[in-house]
């Protein structure tokens, strides 16, 4: 548990100085050169890294610490000769166990621990189709519900890049688009969503994609007219 403590104390200190250091670099990005491009996406990178592993820390140490609370109990019930506590619910050992898991702390409104749940999925299972495309396209949704785009951006980007025969592929292509449109790019979203309507023809998401790449290339060309 102090093992853990100390990691988020020095993640999170990473993280703020990674923040600074972005924030720093698109001011500078204005006038950017291609160094200072590379910067930027190394710090990117890393801030990303840095923001899951604070995220599985966090998950394990309220693990560690549900664990020794219900010791404690069963130590103080096994004196006083009663029946000892249930104990609480351990770390699942299966990917499918910890799938579930995370699934059920997202009902349960518990959206922190579930991601945490979905970073062990990934940690254990990182390149494993079926599982750790899953558990990204998961978190990117988590992320969704509380509109940090970008982060939900990055997530579906991996299923993309990683997993490319994997079941989530189409799901994520969609979503790229829509937190494109979010985030102003509608340049990125015109790409994503032309790629479910040429490639991705059985997708549940096909027509919905057709009828946002259709608004997209009007705005678009609207806006070549005004400019």
């Amino acid at each position: 548990q102090s093992a853990l403590d100390d990691q988020i104390r020095q993640s999170r200190q990473k993280v703020e100085e990674v923040a600074t250091a972005l924030n720093e670099l698109n001011r500078a990005s204005r006038t950017t050169s291609a160094e200072t491009a590379l910067q930027l996406e190394r710090l990117i990178k890393e801030f990303q890294e840095l923001r899951g592993a604070v995220e599985l820390a966090e998950f394990r140490i309220t693990k560690v610490e549900s664990r020794l609370a219900d010791e404690s109990l069963n130590k103080r019930a096994a004196a006083a000769v009663e029946p000892p506590t249930a104990p609480s619910d351990p770390i699942p050992t299966s990917k499918k166990e910890l799938l579930q898991h995370a699934a059920k702390l997202t009902h349960e409104g518990k959206i922190a621990d579930a991601r945490g749940a979905y970073r062990e999925v990934i940690k254990r299972w990182p390149q494993e189709t079926g599982t750790a495309d899953e558990a990204h396209f998961r978190l990117g949704e988590l992320y969704w519900q509380e509109k940090k785009f970008r982060g939900a951006l990055e997530e579906y980007i991996k299923v993309v890049e990683s997993f490319k025969d994997g079941a989530w592929l189409d799901d994520a292509y969609y979503k790229i688009g829509i937190c494109s449109q979010e985030l102003g790019s509608l340049e990125d979203a015109q790409i994503f969503f032309n790629e479910i309507v040429k490639n991705h023809d059985k997708s549940p998401y096909y027509k919905d994609a057709t009828l946002r790449l259709k608004e997209i290339k009007k705005r678009l060309t609207r806006e070549v007219k005004k400019g």
